[in-house]
Order: C-alpha cells, then sequence, then structure tokens
C-alpha cells in the first residue's frame, strides 16, 4: 500500500522502470543511513528488535516500506584507528590516513579535522598504497542474501563519492577546494587513483548480481554547488566518468563549424572525427589526465577546407589521412595537390555498432584525380584507451597505380616532451635554420644528429619553442613497426602501432617554434619517401596496386601513462617503457 493505493509492482520492478524512464505505480522509497540515537528511539517507540537500523536489513527494509537494498563496497582499509587523547565526551584519533580528527565517544555527528593526512601532493604518496589493493572478496554469505534480496528488491553496489572520500584525506572541504584550485592536476591524479580502487572494488562484486553501481558524492548544499562547474568539469568529472562508464557509445548527433562530427567514448578515451574535414580525428582525449593528445594550431580555426589549397593555410592539427602524395607533385600528367586528395573532402560514413562492449564505424572517400577508394573502419572497445583501425586502399583503374599513403598525427609538445621511434637511418629533408644539422639528403643514425659546429643533439628530446628550428627527416630502416610520443613529466603520451611492410618510413616534422611560429610535432607513418610522389617514385619507395586490387592492414592509435620512454609497443598495444 502507498497512501491507501494498492500496488501492483515489486520494488525492484518499480525502480526499474523509473531508472527506464517508464511509468512506475508509486515513487521509489529509500534511505541508507541512521544515526543510533534514532534507532533507539524508534524501537521504544515500536520497531521490532529484529530490525537493523544501522544498515537496514531485508526485515528493515520491508517493515519501512523501501525498495532499495544497498551493499556498501569496503573501503581502503588504510591504518588501524589509534586513540591519541580521552577526555570527557571526546577522542583524538589517528584516522585510517593517519590524520588526527576529534570525534564524539558516546554519540554520533560530525567530526572535526585537526590535522589532515595529506597536506601538499608529497604527502599522499605515503597513502596511494592503501589504493593499490582491492577487498579480500566476496563471501558466499553475502552472494546469498543479494540472491534472497533480488526476489523483491533493486540491489545495489554502493560506493563512497569520490569527492567525499577526498575530504577525509585533506582535512575536510576547505582545503580540498583549494587544493581543486591551486593544483588541479595533482587532485586530478588523487581522484584518478580513489576511482581506480573503486572500479576493481567494483569488478570483484560484479559476480554478485547486483542491479546497479552507486555512487553518491557530495558536491554542494541547500546554498548551492562547493565549486564552480568548470572546475568540476576540469578535476572531478573525469574520475566519475571513469567509474560509472563502462561500456562505449558513438553519437553522430553532433557537428563542429557547420561539419558533421563522430564522437566515439569510452571510460578510458574520447575521439571526435570530423567527417567533413577528411574524416580527421580532431581530438584524442585520454580520460583520466584530461588531456587531448593532439596538437591545434592557436591562429588556424577550423572552416570548411577547399579542395587543391594549399595545406598549409588550413591545417589546424589532429589526425589527417594524406594519399597519393606528401608534397605537391606533378606525376603522370597530374598535379596532385599538397597532403594528397582526401584531407580536404568530406568523407561517407556508417555505424555498425553503436552501443555496447564496442563500438565501429565504417568511412570511404573515393578520389578525384587518382583512381582510389579508401576505406577505414574504426572500433572502440570499453576499457581500451585505444582506437583500432582497419584500412583498405582500392585501385580502381584499370592499369597499376604508385602512391604514397601517410598517417600524420600532430602532437602538442613541451620541453618534457620525447619522442620514440625504431628506427635506424635519418634522411634529412630540410634543417631550418641554414641547413644547421645537414643539407638535403644529409644521413645520421638515430637518435643522435650534429650541427655543423659539431654539437650533438638527441632528437628523442623536444627542444624549447625559444629554439627557433624546424627539421624535416625521413626515418629509415624501421625494425618495428610503432611511433611514441610521451609527456615525461606527466608520464602520458600517444602511440600509433602499424605494419612496418606496409608504412616503411615515419615522417619527422618537428617544429619548435621556426616555421610561422608555430610549436608542434608531427611523428607520421608513410609508406615511402620522399615527401613528392614523383620523387618517391625515382627512388622507389613507395605503394604500387594492381588494377582492381586492394591493400589492407591494421593500426592501433592508443594513449598510455605510466612510462616516461618508450622502449617498444606490442601489435596488442601494450606499452613498455621505463619509469
Amino acid at each position: 500500500m502507498c497512501l491507501g493505493i494498492a500496488l501492483d509492482m515489486k520494488s525492484r520492478d518499480r525502480i526499474a522502470a523509473i531508472l527506464a524512464h517508464e511509468e512506475p505505480d508509486c515513487v521509489g522509497f529509500m534511505d541508507a543511513d541512521t544515526w543510533a540515537e534514532t534507532v533507539e528511539r524508534w524501537r521504544d517507540e515500536g520497531m521490532p528488535r529484529e530490525v537493523d537500523g544501522a544498515w537496514l536489513n531485508l526485515g528493515g527494509l520491508r517493515f519501512f516500506g523501501m525498495d532499495i537494498y544497498s551493499i556498501f563496497a569496503p573501503s581502503p582499509k588504510g591504518l588501524d584507528q589509534l586513540v591519541l587523547e580521552d577526555s570527557g565526551d571526546f577522542q583524538v584519533v589517528r584516522d585510517r590516513w593517519g590524520g588526527k580528527t576529534k570525534i564524539w565517544k558516546h554519540r554520533s555527528g560530525p567530526k572535526l579535522h585537526l590535522e589532515p593526512a595529506v597536506k601538499q601532493p608529497e604527502d599522499f604518496e605515503k597513502i596511494a598504497p592503501f589504493f593499490e589493493a582491492g577487498s579480500k572478496g566476496v563471501s558466499s554469505d553475502l552472494k546469498q542474501m543479494v540472491e534472497d534480496a533480488r526476489e523483491r528488491f533493486f540491489v545495489t553496489l554502493n560506493v563512497v563519492g569520490i569527492f567525499e572520500l577526498s575530504m577525509d584525506i585533506f582535512g575536510g572541504l576547505g582545503p580540498t577546494i583549494v587544493l581543486m584550485q591551486k593544483q588541479p592536476g595533482f587532485m586530478r591524479r588523487v581522484f584518478s587513483t580513489i576511482s581506480d580502487y573503486w572500479a576493481r572494488t567494483a569488478d570483484e562484486y560484479a559476480d554478485l548480481g547486483v542491479d546497479a553501481l552507486w555512487m553518491f558524492d557530495d558536491l554542494g548544499s541547500k546554498n548551492g554547488p562547493f565549486f564552480s562547474p568548470e572546475l568540476y568539469r576540469q578535476v572531478v568529472m573525469p574520475a566519475h566518468i571513469f567509474l560509472t562508464m563502462k561500456e562505449c557509445r558513438v553519437s553522430q548527433e553532433w557537428s563542429y563549424k557547420g561539419m558533421q562530427t563522430l564522437i566515439l567514448e569510452n571510460e578510458l578515451l574520447k575521439a571526435s572525427i570530423i567527417v567533413g574535414f577528411g574524416a580527421k580525428v580532431f581530438e584524442f582525449i585520454h580520460k583520466k589526465s584530461d588531456r587531448d593528445l593532439l596538437y591545434h594550431h592557436p591562429r588556424v580555426e577550423i572552416r570548411t577546407p577547399v579542395y587543391g589549397v594549399n595545406a598549409d593555410n588550413w591545417w589546424h592539427g589532429g589526425i589527417d589521412e594524406a594519399i597519393p602524395t606528401g608534397h605537391v607533385s606533378k606525376y603522370e600528367g597530374e598535379e596532385y595537390p599538397y597532403i594528397g586528395e582526401v584531407w580536404s573532402l568530406p568523407w561517407q560514413f556508417d555505424i555498425l555498432s553503436r552501443e555496447g562492449d564496442n563500438v565501429v564505424v565504417h568511412l570511404w572517400r573515393a578520389t578525384p584525380i587518382a583512381p582510389l577508394l579508401v576505406e577505414k573502419w574504426i572500433t572502440m572497445r570499453s576499457g581500451e584507451a585505444m582506437l583500432h583501425f582497419r584500412h583498405k586502399v582500392t585501385n580502381l583503374g584499370p592499369s597499376e597505380f604508385k602512391f604514397l599513403w601517410g598517417i600524420h598525427p600532430a602532437f602538442a609538445i613541451s620541453p618534457n616532451t620525447r619522442i620514440d621511434i625504431p628506427a635506424q637511418d635519418v634522411v634529412i629533408e630540410e634543417s631550418l635554420p641554414n641547413d644547421r644539422l645537414g643539407s638535403r639528403n644529409t644521413t645520421y643514425t638515430w637518435p643522435y644528429a650534429t650541427d655543423r659546429e659539431g654539437r650533438k643533439f638527441d632528437m628523442r628530446v623536444v627542444q624549447p619553442e625559444e629554439a627557433k628550428t624546424c627539421d624535416f627527416h625521413f626515418a629509415t630502416k624501421l625494425t618495428d613497426g610503432w611511433l611514441a610520443v610521451t609527456d615525461r613529466a606527466a608520464k602520458v603520451g600517444f602511440g600509433l602501432v602499424f605494419p612496418k611492410e606496409v608504412f616503411k618510413v615515419i615522417w619527422l616534422w618537428l617544429v619548435y617554434g621556426g616555421w610561422r611560429g608555430i610549436y608542434c610535432a608531427a611523428v607520421e607513418a608513410w609508406t615511402g619517401y620522399p615527401a613528392k610522389l614523383h620523387e618517391a617514385v625515382e627512388r622507389g619507395v613507395h605503394s604500387t596496386l594492381g588494377p582492381k586490387r586492394s591493400l589492407e592492414c591494421e593500426i592501433l592509435a592508443l594513449a598510455h601513462e605510466g612510462v616516461s620512454s618508450v622502449e617498444r609497443i606490442t601489435s596488442t598495444g601494450e606499452v613498455i617503457g621505463s619509469t
């Protein structure tokens, strides 16, 4: 009964209907906790003794007519509580994090933080190990209890909110917000550590058969939120998304600057693809660090491109696909535009799988001059910070066709950035200013180049913008098929894995303030070199397709974390490196 009305639904069905935006027979009802003093008063007023008021059991749910049965996941154990002072109604204790708090001895109530466990980032290293171990498994008694509860009730696994838990660590609301404002990068790491722990714990409880993961977080009061929406988006939201989003999804209900855009997203990665701009991967956002790993030209806005124009004047960054040439080339009576034909044209697409454990998008584009059909299938899988590409290039013509084909990612960089590639010989195409590392076709052995004064440069290390240099080199004799660009300080980076039998050369376009005042690095996988198709054909390093024949291959684009340099990336995307 609800206000004298006979109800038709079980509690479980009622909550499921509400969450599915369907009409229930009654508003759902639940509570999570009560103070001990309240429980004793209820018992004095007639509540049966078998009803557990501290954490409502099944008898309590039935007694109060509630709909949700909650299991609370264990928080990190930390240190054993230690009484430091005992006087009157209060105790001063060392809490599980190592902080000092004042608590009531004989009644319920809030605690007072006297000395936080963490005052500065270095202090967090002492308690971070508390989050490394998950719970010790799920008891058979709890499994039976959940099974019994699900016959009637909607069952949730509850975890303490990421922000709420952090307030215990930093000594309350005020110190936590101050750190969020002053050191957002550090606080993102803290929230990520907490969400990692809760995710592992939730996985351990997955076979219980609960209906939902319930994360409650205390982000405001009756007077409003504790911090701005922008601060939430920057610092807290990535951890919330990681914990709550365990499936992939792709959305086509977007446009950017009037161009059709697809967004592929899972708990670790968000990728935006501007279909109307050459199917460019516009964003590649690593959610844990809240960082777009790609470069975006600060002075060139995204606008609908024009076929055949100078790409330098339209190029914004991201990951472009270039075919059948790199630079402008006159070949067999035709002039092919800069960066090829497909970067500036709209593509067609079809979404093959929209949500679930993986999503798949098929995109394709024919070239106007070259007799080619370029296709790619992009797959995102849950639990992976990577995109799987399956590429197919088909010669539609009746004759053999030679071409260059490249995957052209450009990266945001700093002096902390490191470039790792498995190359041996490097051929200089251009080195500004004044052929500083050598004139065209000068070679060196990766990673060390020498300038005209005899100074040795480690080409893996990105120079500051003030260097005012610009280098365009071709890395050849690859020993493996991968490349990596890593922020050594943040230990976050981008990796590309490709078949070296197809992509035989890595192009390095390293712009450290020496061209148009920009600061970026493009580290690209190509099927040949030099950059002009006719010169690549003369050198004999290019791709060839017979009439009606196709070239197919698979590529991985991934975000990695935890290493400052990369020694190898396997074909499955495992990153092996040094911390």
